[in-house]
């Protein structure tokens, strides 16, 4: 083969299982899709969004977006609880309400059980004229689950999946099954968003969960820098954690040599780089250890020329490296064996279960969705020898060009996604406020008024 480019529904048992029926799905399919921005809408009027996200590169690029292309009166508020947050000096002061001290935060955010979350909205409540009373929306990325702790606040929910979102839920039937629950609940409300930044996760989550019109708000990562190849090198890129097997280096190499092409692992090329520095290179060979990684927005953004294994090969190096292993979490965290611990939702229709990653046909499948394989200008190889061919014979600024034209209109998309969902925002103030006026003693009663579910904590959960 040769190298391509490529161009609520009602509940039942004690409130946390989903029945399958048509009704159900029906409602869950006439959910309102996220529609263009009016003209009208007031750009003026100031907005706060709240984060308190464990992972500091998706709340970065939001920002980053808001301030620099959407360019309304938006603040966001960044409480990261992130371990790497002193890199962008965003580092929560404290804790959030009930949740324990810092050293704790991690594992309390990550399994949020309804103790938890009933200490976050109790404690916030305390405070009604503390710094949550200005937020007119919540963020959450990393993870999902945050939003589970602060959707009984009555405000607009922004959730974006990132990387599966069932992270801190994934190794129990009857939390994740609440998450599931939850994330319907929180889909049924018109001033909300639910939304992924890359289509694997999009489709993830609608597997487990039947919830349509899911958002695609795919990330940007535009780093500042651009392509500018004064370098001879083709950099090798894995990841810290996911080192390129050195033989099957070697062999890249031999490739390149052959080819009149010097390929060198990007780990041996620099102790420290810049955005700057991978831009000057006249490609790169990205080997992903997942479907999708914030790496690889910032290379597209950069408009580097980029060349990744074929589906195919992907699988083949999964399969004597474990190389996806990242793709579920339980196998991130070890267990990699196949478990169906839950299956697809009645609503959902999709011919294979993203947690069988050994099996081909299954990988097949889901792998079309990621990143790499979804945007356009991105070069695919099936052998070292085909990577070499490709990279030698390719006219590399065009390349980069058209990855250029198209992150023009990846902005334009981006931007035109953010207005529509502020605008939504903005349209809920004042139902928000007239929530927060009224907000009940108890987590269980808010919940109960706000989304009228009864029994919100079942064992386990």
């Amino acid at each position: 083969s040769s190298s391509s480019s490529s161009s609520k529904a009602k509940t039942h048992d004690k409130g946390y299982v989903f029945q399958d029926a048509a009704a159900g799905c029906a409602k869950l399919l006439s959910q309102p899709p996220l529609m263009p921005v009016s003209a009208k809408t007031p750009a003026a009027s100031s907005l706060t969004l709240y984060s308190t996200d464990f992972h500091i590169s998706p709340i970065a690029d939001i920002k980053h977006i808001l301030q620099t292309y959407v360019r309304w009166n938006t603040t966001v508020i960044d409480h990261s609880l992130s371990g790497a947050c002193d890199e962008m000096g965003t580092c929560a002061a404290q804790a959030p309400p009930g949740l324990g001290d810092r050293g704790e935060l991690e594992h309390n955010h990550l399994h949020l059980d309804c103790a938890r979350r009933a200490a976050l909205y109790e404690g916030h409540i305390k405070d009604p004229k503390g710094e949550m009373a200005g937020v007119d929306a919540i963020l959450c990325n990393h993870a999902v689950n945050l939003c589970q702790g602060y959707m009984a606040l009555g405000k607009p929910l922004i959730v974006i999946a990132s990387t599966r979102y069932n992270i801190g839920n994934h190794d129990s039937v009857v939390q994740w099954q609440v998450l599931n629950r939850d994330l319907l609940a929180i889909a049924a409300r018109p001033e909300n968003i639910i939304a992924a930044n890359n289509l694997f996760d999009l489709h993830y989550l609608q597997y487990f969960t039947g919830i349509a019109n899911v958002v695609y708000l795919p990330s940007l990562c535009n780093t500042g820098a651009f392509y500018k190849p004064t370098m001879e090198e083709i950099p090798v890129m894995g990841t810290q954690n996911h080192a390129f097997p050195r033989h099957e280096f070697e062999a890249l190499q031999a490739a390149g040599l052959a080819e009149g092409l010097t390929f060198n692992l990007l780990k041996e090329l620099y102790v420290h780089y810049s955005y700057q520095d991978l831009a000057s290179h006249p490609a790169i060979i990205l080997i992903p250890y997942q479907t999708s990684i914030m790496t690889f927005f910032e290379l597209y953004s950069m408009n580097v020329p980029l060349f990744v294994p074929s589906p195919r090969l992907l699988f083949q190096y999964h399969m004597k490296y474990n190389w996806l292993s990242e793709l579920t979490w339980a196998c991130t965290f070890g267990q990699c064996d196949y478990e169906p611990i839950l299956t697809q939702h009645p609503c959902s229709h999709y011919p294979h279960d993203p947690l069988n990653h050994r099996d081909s046909k299954a990988m097949a499948f889901w792998l079309q969705f990621a990143d790499y394989y979804q945007f356009p200008h991105v070069t695919t190889f099936d052998s070292y020898a085909q990577a070499a061919r490709a990279i030698r014979s390719a006219d590399l600024r065009s390349i980069s060009q058209r990855m250029a034209a198209f992150n023009a209109e990846r902005i334009e998309h981006i931007t035109g996604k953010w207005k529509t969902i502020l605008k939504r925002v903005h349209a809920a103030r004042s139902n928000s406020l007239r929530i927060q006026r009224s907000y009940k003693p108890t987590y269980a009663e808010q919940m109960r008024a706000l989304y009228g579910i009864d029994d919100f904590c079942p064992p386990g959960s």
